[in-house]
């Protein structure tokens, strides 16, 4: 296992999916959800890996907290975590009939409707992030997944759209320059690219305000909105801390300045990049425990 390789690809174990499948059958969702708080709880209290990795980010959303507050914001992250993946795989084994509502939808369904264009969204590892793909499902387009291939084949990225995830294709993020390319010619054949804008797993950054401090995030949805000229549409799902419903949050349209006949300069993504981080922290503020930044050593 590389040092490197990010701390979801290296937790939980195919048993313990198995497990947890089972126990939503048995016991349904809500009880699995209150289940997850005792498993974590043991990572929580013995896995040092696991809090460092959460640290990063609780510095900068909880500056105040100390010793055990600051150990229990790192607790709730993680356990949150756990409830995130159990409402993707609970919609992947249903069906998609999760209560769900949606905020600021209409730039969104404006640039959907238009097949003539494609366009770059922005997801992030927040909340419920599996569901994104299926807030694209029932439009008919075809989405490019930009991603790193799943360690684990029991957590595919298209586990919440298991009825129709032939629509939905898999840009290997650890291809020919990271996979770029293919998602540039997606957007100029009017389809969606799908980019985690988060994460940074090898590729270009640069940083960003983010609480007060900076965090670093990937240049790669901002490259190919540039060099293709489309705009990109930041998406947040997050659910409720009872977990009975699903946000989606729309941000707004973002449009990214550039010219495909030359090389594009960070700097010149400094904006859009930054008005996607105000979004995340805005959306850090309604949820503070559902942004799964978890940083590797």
């Amino acid at each position: 296992m590389s040092e490197r390789q990010n701390l979801s690809a290296t937790r939980g174990s195919s048993a313990g999916i198995r497990f947890f499948r089972v126990f939503m059958r048995l016991f349904g969702l809500k009880h699995a959800c209150n289940f997850v708080w005792f498993v974590v709880l043991f990572y929580a209290l013995f896995d040092r890996r696991a809090n460092r990795a959460a640290l990063p980010y609780v510095q900068l959303r909880f500056p105040e907290a100390r010793g055990f507050t600051r150990w229990l914001h790192c607790y709730r992250l993680m356990a949150s975590q756990g409830e995130a993946l159990l409402i993707a795989g609970w919609i992947g084994a249903h069906g998609w009939k999760f209560p769900h509502r949606a905020e600021n939808r209409d730039g969104m369904a404006a640039l959907l409707a238009d097949r003539s264009r494609g366009f770059v969204m922005v997801t992030s590892h927040f909340g419920c992030w599996q569901a994104a793909l299926a807030g694209l499902a029932g439009f008919g387009r075809t989405v490019n997944l930009l991603a790193q291939p799943d360690a684990k084949a029991e957590l595919d990225k298209r586990m919440a759209v298991p009825d129709c995830a032939d629509q939905f294709k898999l840009i290997p993020a650890d291809g020919f320059m990271g996979g770029l390319l293919e998602c540039i010619e997606a957007v100029r054949r009017g389809e969606v690219v799908c980019v985690m804008g988060d994460r940074v797993a090898g590729g270009a950054s640069r940083p960003a305000k983010f609480f007060g401090g900076a965090m670093e995030f990937p240049l790669s949805p901002w490259l190919v909105a540039a060099r293709s000229g489309c705009p990109v549409v930041p998406l947040f799902i997050a659910f409720e801390p009872d977990c009975s419903e699903l946000l989606f949050r729309f941000g707004d349209v973002i449009r990214v300045s550039g010219d495909p006949d030359r090389r594009v300069r960070p700097e010149e993504l400094a904006a859009p990049m930054a008005e996607y981080a105000r979004g995340l922290e805005n959306m850090a503020r309604r949820y503070p425990y559902q942004v799964f930044r978890f940083e590797p050593d």
